[in-house]
């Protein structure tokens, strides 16, 4: 559903991914990595993938990463906005004149990077998710030192605050084998969304209504055109293929001319109504047929009319079982392990296939010496051979790739070939 509902895959940069989705009350914009993009939507989600400077870095890549993520001032209210990533920052557990933003389920002590995450996130109506639910702190840890001593929470998942209620919990993953010392850190989020309606890449063949050629009317005036067809056809190249394309065109237009559309094109909206009627209409009465089961079962058990009740139990929970068809030896022995119907089977296509598999190499030899093989005539077909091909085609078949049906052409030949 996620990979339907996405409308549009941007990479802006090594450290920016603009991702565009689609909800199914309204349009949703996802981006990672980076700043939003100016979008024309009015209603979007924006996630933010982050890989904040380390709290030991200088303070300029520090003020030029954040005032990148500043430009969430540009998301339009009611915009659903999710910040998340390695960003570095212990924002702790004391949320006193805090509480709008974040809990008291943080870890460790609030740094440099900490004070300026929480900025944001008062700036921006952001919820630090992670502190949100009460967890162990080993479930809290996101990252631990390569010598194991230190374990610190820096990886966050912040949400408008608006859209708390979508944030379930937030916690690590210590189970998962990343390659990395940081913890894989999951947010659940629910969060429906639609797929995107796109438009049909293929055209829809249109169908004609060939049972009118069965009247002689009808059948007079194509063979009219096609005659008069015929005569432009001698006066073109054939061999051009600007010229067959040309004559295509101008045969499907004679044939519009003669023709009615198929009438079951013009009752499909009709027809698929009345099937969807007939669909529900079966749904409710198989409802109904079980109701009626289910009650004369609990009135049996009522009852204590247990064969009644039994049969009612085996309907309801019947199971249909494909059987298959034993499989015997050449001298009608059943085989009943799955090694030896192996070997059967692979006997049985190797005499299948081979029209003497005790061939000698010597005899193959002269086998192949003495096979004949039919020889192609590779000539351009004559009238003749076309009409004759025309003839043997068959009713009521799918058209190739000029959408002309059969029919059409048998009508006439020799004005056809």
């Amino acid at each position: 559903m996620q990979r339907k509902s996405l409308l549009e895959w941007k990479p802006i940069s090594d450290r920016i991914l603009t991702v565009r989705m689609k909800s199914s009350v309204r349009l949703i914009t996802i981006q990672c990595y980076a700043p939003t993009v100016r979008m024309k939507s009015s209603v979007r989600l924006i996630t933010i993938q982050c890989y904040a400077p380390t709290e030991v870095s200088e303070e300029e890549p520090k003020d030029v990463f954040y005032q990148e993520l500043s430009t969430l001032q540009k998301v339009k209210n009611g915009d659903i906005i999710i910040l998340m990533g390695d960003l570095n920052a212990k924002v702790g557990s004391n949320n006193e004149e805090y509480e709008n933003i974040m809990g008291q389920h943080g870890l460790g002590q609030r740094n440099s990077n900490g004070e300026r995450l929480i900025e944001l996130c008062m700036e921006h109506d952001l919820i630090i998710g992670g502190t949100q639910f009460p967890h162990k702190d080993v479930h809290k840890v996101t990252w631990t030192s390569p010598d194991q001593q230190t374990q610190n929470q820096i990886d966050h998942i912040a949400i408008s605050k608006k859209w708390r209620g979508c944030l379930n919990d937030v916690r690590n993953k210590r189970s998962a084998d990343v390659g990395s010392d940081h913890h894989l850190l999951i947010g659940k989020i629910k969060l429906k969304l639609s797929a995107v309606k796109r438009k049909a890449q293929f055209r829809k063949r249109k169908r004609y209504n060939v049972v009118t050629l069965h009247n002689e009317t009808n059948a007079k005036r194509w063979k009219d055109r096609m005659n008069q067809l015929s005569l432009e056809k001698t006066e073109m190249k054939i061999h051009d293929e600007n010229n067959i394309e040309s004559l295509r065109k101008t045969l499907k237009q004679k044939i519009n001319q003669t023709l009615s559309i198929d009438e079951k094109t013009r009752i499909t909206k009709e027809y698929k109504k009345i099937q969807k009627n007939i669909k529900k209409s079966a749904r409710t009465d198989k409802r109904k047929w079980i109701d009626g089961i289910a009650t004369a079962a609990e009135e049996a058990a009522v009852t204590q009319n247990l064969k009644e009740l039994y049969k009612s139990t085996k309907l309801l929970s019947s199971t249909n079982f494909s059987k298959n068809q034993p499989i015997r030896s050449k001298n009608g022995e059943l085989i009943t392990t799955t090694e030896e119907q192996l070997t059967r089977w692979e006997q049985y296509y190797s005499e299948l296939l081979q029209q003497n598999p005790n061939f000698s190499e010597a005899e193959s030899e002269q086998h192949d010496r003495d096979t004949k093989y039919l020889e192609i005539d590779q000539d351009i077909p004559t009238e003749n051979e076309i009409a004759e091909a025309i003839n043997k085609l068959r009713n009521g078949k799918a058209p190739g790739i000029d959408e002309i049906p059969s029919e059409l052409w048998k009508v006439h030949t020799k004005a056809s070939s």
